[in-house]
C-alpha cells in the first residue's frame, strides 16, 4: 500500500487506463465493504435519495453531458497541433469542473458511513455551509456554499479514523486548489515554449510544469471515471436485490 501511495503522490506519466486500474482495484473494494455492511443504506447512497425537489433536476446527470461535450472540443483541439493553447484551457476547465461536482463527494462520503455501519446522510456537507457576512435570513441566495477543499477535509477526517487513507490520498493526489483558484479568477499564464502554467497573482505567484498539470488532469479524470463505474455497478446490483424483494 505504502507503494501505491507513492505512486500516486509522483508525477511520474501513467495513462488513464493504468490509473483506473489502480483506482478500481481499491475503490470497488470499497464499494464491496459498504455493499456488505451498510444495508438499505447502502441503496440510499448509490441511488442518492436526496427528498423532494423542484422539477427533474439532477446536476450530475448535466455534469455528466458536459464532460462529453467538452470531451469532444477537447478531441477537435488535440487533433490541431497549432491548438496547443485551446488544449490545455479545455482541459483545465473540464478538471474544475470534474473537481467541483458534489455527487462525488457525497457518494464517497456515505459510502464510508455504510463501512462504518452508520446511516444514510441526505445531505452530509451542509453543515459546512456559511452565511454571507451581513446576511441573517435562511435562504439560499444569502448562503456560501462549501468548497471542494472542505469537502475534502471532512473525508479527510473520516478516512484518518476509519483507517482508509488510501482515498484521501487518491483525492489528493489531483486536487489542487491553487489550480482551480487561478483558473476561476483568470489569474494564469499558458507558456508552451517554456513548457509551464504560471500563476503570476502575488502572494501566490508559481509556476507549474505542464507535465505535471498532465499528470494532475489524467488522475482527476481516471478517478471521476472510477466512482462512476462503481456506483453504476452497485446501483445494478442493489436495484436488482430491491427486485428480488
Amino acid at each position: 500500500m505504502k507503494e501505491d501511495a507513492e505512486a500516486l503522490r509522483t508525477n511520474e506519466p501513467k495513462t488513464q487506463a493504468q490509473l483506473r486500474e489502480l483506482y478500481a482495484a481499491y475503490l470497488l473494494s470499497l464499494f464491496q465493504k459498504a455493499h456488505a455492511k451498510g444495508g438499505f443504506n447502502f441503496i440510499l447512497t448509490v441511488l442518492r435519495f436526496d427528498g423532494a425537489s423542484f422539477g427533474m433536476w439532477d446536476p450530475m446527470v448535466e455534469a455528466r453531458e458536459a464532460l462529453e461535450d467538452y470531451s469532444e472540443l477537447i478531441r477537435e483541439a488535440a487533433s490541431d497541433p497549432d491548438k496547443g493553447k485551446r488544449l490545455y484551457r479545455l482541459s483545465i476547465l473540464v478538471y474544475c469542473h470534474a473537481i467541483e461536482m458534489s455527487a462525488p463527494y457525497e457518494i464517497l462520503h456515505n459510502v464510508l458511513r455504510c463501512v462504518e455501519g452508520k446511516t444514510y446522510q441526505m445531505r452530509p456537507f451542509s453543515h459546512l455551509i456559511r452565511q454571507r457576512k451581513g446576511k441573517r435570513g435562511v435562504l439560499w441566495n444569502d448562503a456560501i456554499p462549501p468548497s471542494p477543499a472542505s469537502k475534502i477535509a471532512e473525508l479527510r477526517k473520516s478516512c484518518h479514523g476509519m483507517g482508509e487513507t488510501k482515498l484521501v490520498e487518491i483525492i489528493e493526489s489531483f486536487y489542487r486548489q491553487d489550480i482551480r483558484n487561478a483558473f476561476y479568477h483568470s489569474d494564469y499564464c499558458l507558456d508552451l515554449e517554456q513548457r509551464k502554467l504560471n500563476i503570476p497573482a502575488m502572494p501566490f505567484a508559481k509556476t507549474i510544469s505542464l507535465e505535471e498539470v498532465d499528470g494532475i488532469l489524467t488522475r482527476s479524470l481516471s478517478e471521476k471515471k472510477v466512482v462512476q463505474r462503481a456506483e453504476y455497478l452497485r446501483t445494478a446490483t442493489s436495484v436488482s436485490a430491491i427486485v428480488r424483494v
